[in-house]
């Protein structure tokens, strides 16, 4: 029964982290409205045709408000990648083995972490910034693991 506490201790880490960064992101630095949303008045008259892309001012309207998304999506990819980047190292680098579940849940929450802010940017971040973020993020996580390897020999 302890095993399964514990375990569930450390997915529920693993889940929370992720889902505190992307709300504490949108508290702190909201995004801006969705181009469909912003756009939704000009709808109607562009509903009348057969593509509501097809009318000049809706497509304007949802270009500049997707813009504007692209622009929010690459200033918050950076920070939340290293955000994950910082738990998986507090996780495997810097948490006491008393504290069990917790250094697995932020190690596993700093993936997540991860995988949302390049997600969250993928269409918005030119491939090569995606490429050289997870390029630093290996680089970083074989030192980790060197040095977690390193302190788990000596114990």
């Amino acid at each position: 029964m302890n095993l399964i506490v514990k375990i569930g201790l450390g997915v529920a880490i693993a889940i929370i982290f992720p889902l505190m960064v992307g709300l504490g992101t949108e508290a702190f630095y909201p995004a801006p409205k969705d181009p469909y949303q912003k756009c939704q008045e000009l709808l109607p008259a562009a509903e009348e045709k057969m593509n509501p892309e097809q009318d000049p001012s809706y497509k304007k309207c949802t270009d500049e408000a997707q813009k504007a998304m692209d622009v929010y999506n690459r200033n918050v990819f950076i920070p939340i990648t290293i955000i994950g980047f910082a738990a998986i190292a507090v996780g495997a680098l810097y948490t006491a083995e008393a504290w069990g579940p917790v250094s697995p849940g932020l190690v596993f929450g700093g993936l997540f972490t991860i995988l949302y802010g390049a997600g969250r940017s993928f269409t918005a971040v030119d491939k090569r910034w995606l490429f050289l973020e997870l390029v630093v993020v290996l680089v970083g996580l074989i030192i980790v693991t060197q040095r977690y390897l390193k302190r788990d020999n000596k114990v």
